[in-house]
C-alpha cells in the first residue's frame, strides 16, 4: 500500500489582503439563510400593496374596458409604478417589470389594469420571499437586516384588534352559543315530535265529529 500523500494546505494570504472565503475562519464563513431585506423595503411593500389592490380592483369594475381613463387614476398608476420599480431594484422580481411604461396620451382602461396586475403580481412575489414565519417573534414577520431586525421586524407587526385574551374569551362565547342554539333545536325538535305522536282529534285524523267538538264549531266566534 503506497504511503499516503501529505495534506495540502493553502498558501496564507499576505497582509492586506482581502482574505478569500475559504481562508476565513468557520466562524467568519456565511452560512446560507432564508433571504432579508431591508425596513425601508418591507414598509414602502406594506404601504404599496393595498394601494395596487384598491386600484385595480376600481378598474376591473369598469363596464368598458377600452373606455379612457381619467387624469387621476393614471397620476396614481404612475405614481405606484414608480415606487413598485424602487422597490423591485436588484431584485429577481424586477425583470418582469421593466418595460412597463403608464403615459398620459395612450392610457385605456384595459392596458393600465393590466400594469397595475403586473405590479401587484410582482409586489406580492416580494412580500412571499421575505415575509413568513419568524422564529424569534413567533409569528409571521418580515425578515430583515441588521442587528436590530427583530425589533424593527416586530415595529411593523399589525396591531392587534382585540386585547389578549380577549380572542379566546369572544371565542369560548361563540361555542357557548352555538351549544345553546343546538339544544333549543333539538329541544324544540322533540316537542313537535311528542305532539306529533299525541292523538288526534277524530275530525282532524278524518273520522267523525264528536258532539262535543261538533257543539264548540257551533259556538259562535269559535270556527
Amino acid at each position: 500500500m503506497p504511503p499516503l500523500a501529505p495534506p495540502h494546505f493553502p498558501p496564507a494570504t499576505p497582509p492586506g489582503q482581502p482574505v478569500e472565503p475559504w481562508q476565513a475562519p468557520p466562524r467568519h464563513r456565511r452560512t446560507p439563510t432564508l433571504p432579508h431585506t431591508t425596513v425601508a423595503k418591507a414598509g414602502l411593500c406594506d404601504g404599496l400593496l393595498p394601494f395596487l389592490v384598491g386600484l385595480g380592483e376600481a378598474l376591473a369594475a369598469a363596464k368598458h374596458p377600452e373606455a379612457v381613463v381619467g387624469p387621476e387614476a393614471i397620476a396614481m398608476g404612475q405614481l405606484l409604478l414608480a415606487d413598485t420599480r424602487r422597490l423591485l431594484r436588484g431584485e429577481p422580481m424586477e425583470h418582469f417589470i421593466r418595460h412597463l411604461s403608464i403615459e398620459d396620451t395612450r392610457a385605456d382602461r384595459f392596458g393600465l389594469a393590466l400594469n397595475i396586475r403586473l405590479m401587484r403580481t410582482a409586489v406580492e412575489q416580494f412580500r412571499k420571499r421575505y415575509f413568513g414565519y419568524h422564529p424569534g417573534l413567533n409569528r409571521p414577520a418580515w425578515y430583515l437586516c441588521g442587528d436590530d431586525a427583530v425589533e424593527a421586524a416586530r415595529k411593523l407587526l399589525p396591531r392587534d384588534a382585540t386585547r389578549p385574551g380577549e380572542a379566546a374569551e369572544s371565542a369560548s362565547i361563540e361555542d357557548l352559543r352555538a351549544k345553546l342554539a343546538r339544544r333549543i333545536e333539538a329541544a324544540m325538535r322533540g316537542r313537535v315530535q311528542a305532539a306529533a305522536n299525541e292523538p288526534q282529534p277524530l275530525h282532524r285524523a278524518g273520522g267523525v265529529e264528536t258532539p262535543r267538538e261538533a257543539a264548540l264549531t257551533d259556538w259562535p266566534g269559535i270556527s
